[in-house]
């Protein structure tokens, strides 16, 4: 992740976990992608092995309901004290 003049930019290393909310399973999300990422040269081999261990790590700390995932999200509302925000000038722009 990295600062720019509109906010962040990340780079997402293509796999997710997708989890029962009352946690009793999980699958992975898009293992096909993180294999042609491989494929394309994104990353190593070595490297998609220390993607999927972070995963393997996230989904650990789902079990253990470490925050922020230790809470239903969907009943959550922003604060009405919020304002909304402004895109900036540029912000359509691929820099």
């Amino acid at each position: 992740m990295w600062r720019t003049p509109m906010g962040f930019d990340y780079m997402d290393q293509m796999l997710d976990i997708v989890v029962a909310p009352d946690f009793s399973w999980y699958r992975w999300k898009d293992e096909d992608e993180l294999l042609e990422g491989v494929r394309l040269g994104l990353w190593d081999s070595a490297h998609a092995g220390e993607i999927h261990d972070e995963a393997e790590r996230a989904w650990r700390g789902i079990l253990a309901r470490r925050p922020s995932l230790d809470k239903p999200r969907k009943d959550w509302r922003p604060d009405p004290l919020w304002s909304i925000p402004k895109l900036i000038r540029g912000w359509d722009k691929v820099q």
